[in-house]
Parts: C-alpha cells; structure tokens; sequence
C-alpha cells in the first residue's frame, strides 16, 4: 500500500550543432560556446586552398540535435603553401 515514486529521465539537453565550415577558429569557438558546447577539440590540418585558422572539418554534422556533451572536433587550415623562389648561381674562385 506504499505509495512509489519513479523518476524517468529526459536524457541529456541538447542543442542543434551549427555550421562552422569556413568560420575562422575564433568566430567557430564562439558559436559553439553559445549553442552551450564545452567539450572541443581542434587541432591543424595541412589544406592548401583555405585561410588560415578557417574551420575544414566538423566532427558533427550541422542542423544535427546533439547532446551538449558531445565531444566536437575541428580541424583548421594552416593556410595556402607558400613557395619561394631561390636563385643558385656558382661561387667564383676569390683571390
């Protein structure tokens, strides 16, 4: 005849992941924390086409509904390859 409570979860909060492909690393860091994102990871990627410190790879799909703790990883472009152009000639003989 005791009365029995039960608790039943809602599961974790969630938020919906945002499109961070071509953000640079500041803006992208930004809109995560916003969105209630804490676990993130990013690190450089060799990427010959983008800027500097712009977002190449998401780990999470955008306009995905994801759990808040969700470990999110990025992957930066170290920028366009730079080339120099170097002259060789021979030495000459100094008296």
């Amino acid at each position: 005849g005791d009365t029995v409570i039960i608790y039943i979860s809602s599961g974790p909060k969630t938020a919906k992941m945002p499109n961070l492909l071509g953000k640079d690393l500041k803006d992208a860091l930004e809109m995560l924390e916003y969105a209630g994102f804490t676990n993130v990871k990013y690190d450089v990627y060799v990427e010959n086409v983008a800027p500097r410190d712009q977002v190449v790879f998401q780990s999470e799909e955008m306009d995905q509904e994801i759990p808040l703790n969700t470990k999110i990883e990025l992957k930066l472009s170290t920028g366009p390859a730079t080339t120099k152009q170097v002259t060789f000639g021979l030495l000459e003989d100094v008296q």
